[in-house]
């Protein structure tokens, strides 16, 4: 059987963009998904690479024409100039007083990254600022250096860029209240007159400078947008759609730990995290106080790879020995669970990195501390104390659930993704009498409230057929003219991190259901009819909350009822 022939429908995550999730089939574009998440760009996915791809966002205004929303005082500005890009998009910056300079308002704190080109005119040197004296970088572009640098920089860098340019990255904590260049004669002697090249202004969230996006009168977003459908990569080289509930991370600095209350030291040693950057070794452990707003269920997960030590040690208090996990970097494995944490897991995020979590009932504060050890010692942690006593410690995320669910980036705040929302879809090419529905898919969670998978309908709960997960059991479940109908049910079959292969099929009154080459059931009822509308999950409107979460490997819609021996080749792993 080809199914990929035979079916009305293909939808195997590729092609996207934001607010769409395209179908192969058909291929007119009318099979494909409108898509949703909300007003945030605080998604992540995993990308082809096995990187943490995240949503960023240009906050300076006309970011490459300099004489507009920008200001010039005692200088001046002129477009048109060779770029470093091959592009005549740089502009020449001529003061005519020692303080000559371009700025730009702006209102910004927490972590925040700015970047920008810069080439040596008639001056050799530029200085950057922020506000007054809270931030001062002096640049000398004669030889892509930094000459000086003053105020709260957490990290800087300068790279050559071609045509005589260099890009100027650094990264701040301070709230700022403007941003200025100014082109200078020396470090010490500003001169009344000169100029230098500039060109590509931009402010993003964070600890690195994202690939520059253009803006005119509003920021603009780059990476995951915030409607854009996340195909990820986590399960291996194919991608999967990725749908979740809305969660907040609590964590205020969920990378910068020098924003913690007790802040860590850093060695010169680095290594790439999960986004593909490098980072420091943390060494002398940190803490954050927080106040879980409400009872329940928390996930507190950290990234964490082994350097010179091999332990990870995460703590919600500082002395009871009850409230310590231990987590051994170098095997992958936890040693020694607090019995305060329920069931903490390590997974395997590759490169020598994993993610640490363990789970935690709400009470008036968590003390998160993460600590390090060399070695295992009756329970106890040995602090590290110097450079050569270090792991790698990033992305920390607290949240209220179960279990966790993918990196919510935090840049002094607490941040909140919205869910997923891939809206329900006509699907050309049914009849009201029979047709076949396959799915493939992993679940996110084990919880006894029934969530609906992925259905066909008529638009309404009176005409459908959904496949449904009730805790670990899948089952199929039909109404037909308003009643319900069949009900075929798997027992305790599903398993998070587990392909499941389902195919759910009714032709005259006979409903069967298959999962991962085997007919679980067959049972006879009234037929549905006018099954023309295909969703994940099983809501009609906003307000209901059975919604898919898990990962979608792929979804085909047939016109008509494939043979048993056809649904079980499908369906087999």
């Amino acid at each position: 059987m080809n199914a990929l022939e035979a079916a009305s429908l293909v939808m195997i995550p590729s092609g996207y963009e934001d607010g769409t999730l395209g179908s192969l089939k058909p291929t007119d574009g009318t099979g494909d998904f409108t898509f949703s998440r909300g007003s945030n760009i605080s998604a992540t996915r995993v990308n082809a690479d096995g990187n943490i791809e995240k949503g960023y966002e240009n906050l300076l205004l006309q970011s490459n024409t300099f004489d507009t929303t920008w200001t010039t005082s005692a200088a001046s500005v002129t477009g048109g100039q060779e770029g470093y890009d091959g592009t005549n998009d740089a502009w020449i910056l001529d003061k005519s007083s020692f303080a000559g300079q371009v700025k730009q308002s702006i209102s910004v704190s927490g972590v925040n990254t700015l970047s920008v080109y810069l080439k040596a005119g008639t001056l050799n040197f530029a200085r950057i600022i922020t506000t007054t004296g809270v931030v001062s970088v002096t640049i000398d572009l004669s030889n892509g250096v930094f000459a000086s640098v003053s105020g709260g920089i957490i990290s800087k860098t300068i790279e050559s860029s071609g045509n005589g340019f260099y890009k100027v990255s650094i990264s701040f904590t301070e709230p700022i209240g403007l941003i200025g260049f100014i082109p200078q004669e020396s470090l010490a002697v500003l001169g009344v007159s000169g100029s230098i090249y500039i060109q590509d202004a931009m402010l993003n969230q964070g600890m690195v400078a994202y690939p520059y996006v253009e803006t005119t009168t509003a920021p603009v977003a780059g990476g995951i947008l915030e409607d854009m459908p996340r195909l990820d990569y986590s399960n291996g080289s194919c991608p999967s759609l990725l749908l979740e509930p809305s969660r907040t991370n609590l964590v205020p600095y969920s990378e910068y730990f020098g924003g913690w209350d007790i802040s860590p030291t850093y060695t010169n040693a680095t290594t790439q995290n999960k986004e593909g950057r490098n980072i420091n070794s943390l060494y002398g452990g940190s803490a954050k106080s927080l106040t879980l707003p409400s009872a329940g269920t928390y996930s507190y997960s950290v990234y964490a790879k082994k350097d010179t030590w091999n332990f990870l040690v995460l703590r919600e208090t500082n002395f009871a020995t009850s409230s310590r996990t231990w987590f051994d970097l170098a095997n992958g494995v936890v040693t020694n669970a607090g019995s305060s944490h329920g069931t903490p897991t390590i997974t395997n995020e590759g490169n020598g990195w994993y993610r640490c979590t363990i789970y935690l009932t709400a009470s008036t504060d968590l003390y998160g501390i993460i600590s390090f050890a060399q070695a295992q010692t009756s329970g106890s942690v040995t602090q590290g104390t110097n450079d050569q006593e270090a792991i790698f410690v990033d992305m920390a995320q607290l949240e209220e659930g179960s279990y966790p669910t993918s990196y919510i980036p935090t840049y002094g705040v607490s941040q909140t993704r919205l869910a997923d929302n891939p809206a329900q879809l006509d699907v050309t090419g049914l009849t009201s009498t029979y047709n076949t529905l396959y799915a493939e898919f992993e679940v996110s969670n084990i919880e006894s409230s029934m969530q609906g998978k992925i259905a066909l309908s008529d638009n309404s709960q009176n005409n459908r057929m959904t496949i449904f997960q009730n805790g670990d059991d899948l089952m199929l479940l039909f109404s037909a003219g308003g009643s319900s109908q069949t009900s075929i049910t798997s027992s305790n079959i599903l398993a998070v991190g587990t392909n499941y292969k389902v195919v759910a099929k009714h032709q005259n009154g006979s409903h069967a259901l298959f999962i991962n080459g085997t007919k679980i059931g067959e049972e006879s009822s009234a037929t549905p009819t006018g099954l023309i509308k295909l969703r994940f999950g099983n809501e009609l409107d906003a307000s209901l909350a059975q919604k898919f979460l898990g990962d979608i490997n792929q979804a085909l819609v047939f016109p008509t009822a494939l043979s048993d021996e056809a649904c079980i080749e499908l369906t087999t792993i």
